[in-house]
């Protein structure tokens, strides 16, 4: 299934044509689909327990203006004196929502949950992203239940599954750099979003039916086929834009709130 700056991220390999194939002018000239409105989606990533919070994130799907919008928050992120992770493992993703939609005065369309391992297979399938790293990383986190390593090198490194699981989780968990992590996410985005995928489209709903929880329906997929053939063409030029966040006491602060409430209305 995320003031503002237009990227453009380099595609895969894989996903570009061997041999150029001629087409007719009318072809070459077919009219995208006409597109509108704005879906929010709170995407969470748990451990194996299906209970610990790792990452959370908001993404906006705004047709209007054709463009990804997105947030990351920190686990212990306070939601009304309450961390976000806390709110999870006592009261499950409804109570989450609630919590995210009070306090940030925003409105939560949809839900993703996915713990760690199907979530990499499920970008797995959808492939990989090329990502410009300016420094190297090398990390190991050896406590808890879902221990993790990183050893990447600056420059452009091709990350699957779990080279970006475990890339986002330090960036939120240990550098607690929101900024960096909406980055990676949103680059991410704009690669794996392409006419390949879009092709296949029935076919990687089905697998993420099979690997998520969430409230997205198979009418509310049928209704955004369009959405995805806009998002997916070469031609279309999607905005992308990091929400930055900043914290007092645990707590979004004011000027973050009003910005996150902005950039997420519909």
């Amino acid at each position: 299934i995320f003031i503002g700056a237009k990227n453009d991220f380099s595609i895969k390999k894989f996903f570009e044509p061997e041999e150029t194939i001629s087409v007719s002018s009318s072809e070459a000239l077919q009219e995208l689909p006409q597109v509108k409105g704005k879906n929010n989606y709170l995407f969470v990533i748990t451990g194996k327990d299906e209970e610990t919070l790792y990452l959370t994130g908001i993404m906006q799907t705004d047709m209007d203006s054709v463009s990804y919008k997105v947030c990351n928050l920190l686990p212990n992120t306070s939601l009304d004196g309450n961390a976000l992770s806390a709110i999870y493992k006592n009261g499950g993703m409804n109570n989450l929502m609630q919590a995210v939609e009070k306090d940030l005065s925003i409105d939560i369309d949809y839900y993703i949950i996915m713990n760690l391992s199907d979530f990499e297979k499920f970008f797995d399938l959808l492939g990989s992203v090329n990502y410009p790293l300016i420094q190297d990383i090398k990390f190991k986190n050896s406590t808890g239940k879902d221990t993790y390593s990183l050893k990447l090198s600056a420059g452009e490194q091709i990350l699957d599954g779990k080279k970006f699981t475990s890339l986002l989780r330090y960036y939120v968990n240990e550098k607690k750099d929101c900024k960096l992590a909406n980055d990676l996410v949103l680059n991410s985005l704009n690669q794996l979003i392409n006419a390949e995928n879009a092709e296949n489209k029935e076919t990687l709903f089905k697998e993420f039916i099979v690997l998520s929880k969430t409230n997205f329906t198979v009418k509310d997929f049928s209704e955004r086929t369009d959405n995805i053939t806009v998002l997916a063409d070469s031609r279309t030029g999607v905005n992308s834009y990091n929400v930055e966040i900043t914290y007092k006491n645990g707590a979004l602060d004011s000027d973050s709130k009003s910005s996150v409430k902005s950039y997420f209305a519909k």
